[in-house]
């Protein structure tokens, strides 16, 4: 009788209300669970008279049909208020994993529901709700990207033929309105572009941070007052070989249009940076073993005063140069300073021609005193 009941077609029409289903079948679960505790009660019965215990097949039929009818029209009701909720809410406060999870277990549901029930009019319902959700919460994943930014919104906009007001109205009923669904492919593509834009404006921003910190080391020179040399470029020199790897990285990704310009910017400025770096150490090499030659009085310096004068016009240079950098040690800054490069080519050319004048001059004194070949 009771599972005659539970098979009421009012129970597999789509047509029927949700609440009178739902109230149906709260009074025949009511009258199972009377039964099903008679039952348990005749079993206990019959244990203590020590008589067969009887099997009731049917109770556990029973028990599987109410229990998928009333998950298929609890869902369907649950799905009604949950969705109303979410089309109505601030499209911001929406939060995909919660979506996402509760479709999947509605989802379970109606699989579970179409293997146990018979064939009905209320499943398809549940059904295609599910299923039309389900092709929405992609697109509502790819418009909740933290990464879109202006740019990419107003590609949606141009996608969906649709400006889209993003103020206090700004729900998934509005964006629904604008048929967003329909572009669902396009609007994932932006939202992926946007991501690996993020990431490698990430990239970036590391570049931008790590010179921010690095400082040259520099150290007085002997003990001469106001004079000094840089120290162990091993730090930098690290963070230019890290940072010249994220440019060129930066600068191999199809995503780095938004981004081209300051990345080439940042690019060049490594690439000067490097330069100047190779002709820095050497014009500090050559300066350092000049100076002790030219950097007092002697006879040397009266047989060669061009030589001389040359010299002065570097060591004034440098020394301004490394005072200045004494007071300021950013590396970046130091080192890209426009003309500075240049500099230190035309006084590295200079220094060369000293050396080179010097050796000349030590190579005619060696012919005319032996002695001087331990020089």
């Amino acid at each position: 009788e009771l599972l005659a009941a539970a098979d009421a077609p009012r129970l597999f029409d789509g047509e029927t209300d949700v609440h009178e289903a739902l109230e149906l079948l709260r009074t025949l679960t009511e009258t199972f669970d009377d039964l099903d505790a008679k039952s348990k009660r005749y079993a206990e019965y019959q244990e203590i008279l020590k008589v067969p215990i009887a099997r009731y097949d049917e109770v556990d039929a029973v028990a599987t049909n109410l229990k998928l009818k009333r998950s298929l029209w609890h869902s369907l009701d649950d799905w009604g208020t949950q969705t109303q909720q979410w089309v109505h809410a601030p499209f911001e406060s929406l939060n995909v994993e919660t979506m996402t999870n509760y479709v999947t277990r509605i989802d379970k549901v109606c699989k579970q529901c179409e293997k146990g029930l018979p064939e009905n009019t209320v499943l398809p319902i549940l059904q295609e709700k599910v299923a039309t959700f389900k092709a929405i919460v992609p697109v509502i994943d790819a418009l909740r990207n933290n990464a879109l930014r202006e740019r990419h919104w107003n590609q949606i906009e141009d996608t969906i033929h649709s400006k889209i007001e993003r103020g206090d109205g700004f729900s998934l009923g509005y964006l629904l309105d604008l048929e967003v669904n329909a572009y669902k492919d396009e609007i994932e593509q932006i939202s992926v572009k946007a991501t690996q834009e993020s990431i490698l404006e990430d990239m970036l921003n590391k570049v931008q941070a790590q010179w921010q910190d690095a400082e040259f080391v520099v150290n007085p020179y002997k003990e001469t007052k106001d004079v000094f040399i840089l120290g162990s470029l091993e730090d930098v020199t690290a963070t230019l070989e890290e940072t010249q790897v994220l440019v060129q990285t930066i600068l191999g990704s199809r995503f780095v249009g938004p981004l081209q310009g300051k990345v080439d910017e940042w690019d060049k400025r490594l690439r000067l940076f490097g330069e100047t770096m190779d002709e820095w150490l050497s014009c500090q090499k050559q300066w350092m073993y000049l100076e002790s030659i030219f950097g007092g009085g002697g006879d040397i310096m009266k047989q060669l005063p061009q030589e001389t004068k040359m010299f002065k016009s570097v060591d004034s240079f440098w020394r301004d140069l490394m005072k200045r950098t004494n007071l300021d040690p950013s590396a970046i800054k130091a080192a890209t300073q426009k003309g500075l490069l240049e500099t230190f080519q035309k006084n590295n050319a200079a220094l060369e021609k000293i050396q080179k004048n010097l050796e000349d001059y030590l190579e005619s004194k060696r012919a005319l005193f032996p002695r001087f070949f331990f020089l």
